[in-house]
Parts: C-alpha cells; structure tokens; sequence
C-alpha cells in the first residue's frame, strides 16, 4: 500500500471542529498508510495535548492570519510576511517529504500557494458560510487557481462559496462523529454525577447548549429563550457549556448582565470549556443550538448520536444534518420565543422526543459516523496521490 504523507494547515491553535476532524481522522488514517502532521501557528496551544493523545504530530511554525479586526497593522504585517511564509513552509513540505497539502480554511492561502511552490498536490477544505462577500472575492480566485480539489463542510458552503471554475474536482466532506463513544447509555452515571454538581434535583429538566461564547453561537438568544421557559416552568434549568473567548469579552459581560437582568442566575448556569462534553450531552434532556451561522457543526452531531431532542436555528448546514419534525424541531434565526416554544413543546411531549432522539441518531450513524469521515479522506487523498 502506497503512504502518503499529508500536511494538514490550521492557522488556529483552537480547539475547533476543523482540529478535532484532523486529530480523529488523523489518528485513524495512520492504519492506512496515511500519516498525518497539522501545522498550527507558534504559541501556547490546546490542541497539544490532544494531539499527543492521538499520536497526531503536531509543528508548530511562525505563520500569520487575516486578521477581523478594524485596525490595519496586522493586516499589514500579515500582507508582508506573506512571501516570506510562503518560501519557508514550501521549504519545509519538501524536507518532510510531504504528497498533499491540506489546507483548512478560505484565507489560507499561506499553504496553498506553499504547496504548490513545493510541488505537490493541494487540497483546499472550506468550512464557513459566514465569509464576507468581499472577503470571498478576494481569496477565492487565489484558491481555485492554486486547488487541486476543493472540499466542502457541507452543500451550504458549497453554495456560499459560489461556482467552481470548470474542470476543477470539488466534493462534500461532513464533520465526523464517533458515535460508538458518543452513546448516551455508556455515560449514564456520569450525567447523574454532572446533575449532581449542577444542584439538578429529580425529576428537573435540563436544556443545555454546547459552543464558545462568540457572536455567531447565538448565546444571547439562548439566554433570552431560557428567560421565556422559566416564566413558564421555573423547576427547568439550563447549562452552557463552552469556553469564554479572550476576543469576545465583551459578549461575555453581555451574557452575564442578561442572565442578571433577567433573574437567571440560579436557573442557567455557564460552565465554561470542558473537556468532559459527552457527560454534559449525557446530563441534559433537550439540546439547544441557536447559532446564527453554521456550516457543519460538531456539537449537533454530538447530541444527535446521544439521541437527544434537538431544537436548531435553521441555518447554514443544519438542515442537511437534521429534517425538521424528523430529527429535530427547526425555528428561524434571532427567534429566542421560537426557540422557547420549541422547548416547551419538547418538555410537554416527552414521548415525540424520544422518537425524534432515536431517529437522530440512525441519522448520524448512516450518515457521519467517524468510520465514513475517514474512508472518504482516504479516497481523496489517494486520488490526489495518483
């Protein structure tokens, strides 16, 4: 069997969907014959950890990124260490004796045109429907110029990144999930224990969201949904877990002041990041994801394998994930009384959600389990290969 050596490209040392797609799948290729290094910037990381426990090898380089921010200067510097990068990580492809080029992301352009520079195929993955459209002008002539195969998270992206110049392959790639380890009967008294600690008494419902607090989670409107349920149903409490963002203060304190303002502070409790989130899906009994943008997002595919009821925005590549009234109950974006209504109706209609429980689930094991993730990394790699 022929190895190929790919080089997966993550200009962010997050922990993130794209990096834990890399690390699972990157742990399983090796049986394969495909080893995989992702490259992060230089810095403190929390992927490390998680890399060495899945024996995926990590460099990490001193490499920029666009920047969001309203100020120029790193914008600047970004624009002028862009040759230079480009020179060092081609330098660096051929001495590890890279095949493929993985490339995560619109605005990485920095491994796309190293690659090519190197010599060796590249694959462009785009996961985000939420790029700007003069963002996406800017790069995407850049990205179907030096692609070799472009890759979408889902047919929502695929659909905001437009069309693809003729003769260039393009293909969907889903995150994965394990749904032999996301398997809500293998954690039961582990979410007991995580009801414990949150004061949860018998026989209390728990709603909860899993994502970090940033602006396209919808957060906010999370809260705002909880606020309409409890004036309902006091006994219902709500958990967010998820990190607080060094970037987002600001929203945090928003957070916080609403759940304040609106009397939530014994009633919607934010845990922060965690590692732990299969416990925390175990612990809940209704799942919430009110995100104003997603392309294919993990935590759903979580919840769906650990047949939770599911209430969603109806947004990005969601739908592709769930059908409404089938494996999930789908509200409009910005709508927290939808989202209440949804709720409730899952907590008056107990037996309807285990229904739309198990289907989630059958959804996720046909359809995203990690197993076919991997298969279908292979066969692009190996096609790229040759």
């Amino acid at each position: 069997m022929q190895r190929i050596r790919v080089l997966n490209i993550l200009l962010d040392g997050r922990i993130s969907g794209p990096a834990r797609r890399i690390l699972e799948v990157g742990a399983r290729l090796r049986d394969k014959g495909v080893e995989t290094t992702l490259v992060i910037p230089e810095g403190q990381s929390d992927l490390l950890e998680e890399a060495r426990e899945k024996g995926v090898r990590i460099l990490q380089l001193p490499l920029r990124r666009v920047r969001k921010t309203k100020n120029p200067i790193p914008n600047l510097i970004w624009i002028c260490s862009l040759l230079p990068d480009v020179v060092a990580l081609a330098r660096r492809i051929r001495k590890e004796r890279i095949d493929i080029v993985h490339c995560n992301g619109l605005a990485q352009i920095i491994g796309g045109l190293a690659g090519k520079k190197a010599g060796v195929r590249v694959m462009w993955h785009l996961n985000d429907v939420a790029v700007p459209i003069p963002i996406q002008k800017i790069f995407k002539p850049i990205v179907q110029r030096n692609a070799d195969l472009i890759v979408f998270s889902s047919q929502a992206v695929q659909s905001h990144f437009g069309r693809v110049r003729q003769g260039l392959p393009k293909g969907i790639l889903y995150a994965p999930v394990d749904t032999s380890y996301y398997e809500n009967g293998k954690v039961e008294g582990a979410g007991n224990r995580i009801r414990e600690d949150l004061g949860i008494l018998p026989g209390q419902k728990l709603v909860g969201m899993v994502a970090n607090i940033n602006y396209l989670k919808g957060v906010p409107d999370f809260v705002r949904a909880a606020r309409i349920v409890h004036e309902e149903k006091p006994e219902v409490r709500f958990v967010h877990v998820g990190a607080r963002l060094s970037t987002k203060k600001s929203l945090y304190q928003e957070v916080e002041n609403d759940i304040r303002r609106l009397g939530l502070t014994d009633t919607l409790f934010l845990s922060g990041a965690r590692s732990n989130v299969r416990d925390f899906l175990a612990a809940m009994d209704i799942f919430v994801i009110p995100s104003i943008s997603e392309a294919c997002p993990v935590a759903l595919l979580e919840a769906m394998a650990m047949e939770k009821p599911i209430v969603a925005t109806r947004v990005g590549g969601i739908p592709e994930l769930v059908r409404d009234a089938k494996e999930a109950l789908l509200v409009p974006v910005h709508s927290p009384g939808k989202l209440a209504e949804k709720v409730l109706f899952c907590l008056d209609h107990p037996d309807d959600c285990i229904k739309m429980g198990r289907a989630a689930r059958a959804r996720a094991v046909k359809h995203f389990d990690i197993d076919r993730c991997v298969s279908e990394h292979e066969r692009y790699y190996r096609t790229l290969a040759g």
